[in-house]
């Protein structure tokens, strides 16, 4: 029951006016921050927007809700670049820290990124509400022995050490095959983009005689990135940093097991250790292709996935935008 109206930030193009996408309406803003508070203001006015929901900071959002008096929602994602504690340690942080003041909640993906946050909330109310997924239609509990990883392929996500962990552990079985999904190109003109540790990955493929067992898939549609979780039995997912990953979730949603190391604790969030998948703090640490065999036919991964339903946290959010439009 609630219209909903994007601000887009793009990283290239400037200002384009009202647009359509899946019967929602976007606009793009332009670089200038001017421009952004006077453009969303105008837009907010005529739209009658009640309620700024910003994913990230954003400060021409948080002023046109002062200039309307309208509610606003900050959702923040990844400990380390945005938390509070993280923005009290730098001039600009500390400045987007006053104006949480004019924001009246805060939505944290996970308990350790929500207990942060409340230390140096300002007295803005901070909630916990998961990043959401789309569940598949179709559970398959008998698959072959193929794993997937998916992403960009970076070193923050360690994607070396995740085909050398499937090399370590899986190629020796027959019919083992591990597709990498991640661009090859910059064509979106990524920050984390790198061709020296793509061909790194590569090299490490060549070297071991794996090209028949590894697949360097390039970019791919949401469609086919979903056959590909729906066929794998087990995402490996190494990745040193990240807020709610929503490569993971997907696989839940698919039945397909995460292998994931605990992320400083917030992969707790996302699945219970050994029943739901497996989180590892040592790449040492083998799991047998049984265990995980066992994991999907218990049902446990696919249950998890249904309390992370985009149903389910968009009953949360609307819960969440009724209260604030009643106070």
């Amino acid at each position: 029951d609630c219209t909903v109206y994007f601000f887009n930030k793009p990283s290239s193009s400037g200002y384009r006016a009202p647009y359509q996408i899946d019967s929602f309406t976007i606009v793009d803003l332009p670089d200038s921050r001017l421009l952004q508070i006077l453009i969303s203001i105008y837009f907010s006015l005529k739209w009658k927007i009640e309620i700024m929901h910003m994913h990230g900071f954003s400060l021409a959002a948080i002023v046109a809700s002062i200039m309307l008096r309208s509610k606003s929602i900050l959702k923040t994602t990844l400990i380390g670049y945005d938390d509070f504690e993280t923005w009290s340690k730098s001039t600009a942080g500390r400045l987007k820290i006053y104006f949480l003041k004019f924001v009246d909640v805060n939505v944290a993906l996970t308990r350790r990124s929500f207990d942060i946050n409340s230390k140096y909330s300002q007295n803005v109310v901070v909630k916990k509400i998961p990043n959401g997924i789309n569940l598949s239609a179709v559970l398959t509990t008998e698959k072959d022995n193929i794993f997937c990883i998916v992403g960009i392929i970076h070193q923050r996500k360690r994607t070396f050490e995740a085909i050398q962990y499937f090399i370590d552990n899986y190629t020796y079985h027959g019919k083992s095959m591990l597709y990498i999904v991640g661009p090859l190109a910059n064509d979106d003109n990524l920050d984390e983009f790198s061709d020296a540790y793509i061909n790194q990955c590569r090299k490490l493929v060549h070297e071991n005689q794996l090209e028949a067992k590894v697949k360097f898939t390039g970019k791919l549609p949401k469609e086919e990135v979903q056959k590909i979780y729906q066929k794998s039995m087990g995402l490996i997912f190494f990745s040193s940093a990240e807020g709610m990953p929503n490569v993971v979730l997907e696989a839940l949603g698919n039945n397909c097991v995460p292998i994931m190391t605990d992320l400083d604790g917030d992969a707790y969030d996302i699945i219970e250790d050994d029943i739901e998948g497996f989180i590892i703090k040592e790449f040492t640490k083998s799991i047998p292709l049984g265990d995980i065999q066992k994991l999907l036919k218990s049902g446990n991964v696919y249950k998890r996935a249904s309390h992370l339903s985009f149903q389910n946290v968009a009953a949360k959010y609307t819960q969440l935008y009724r209260q604030l439009n009643n106070g």
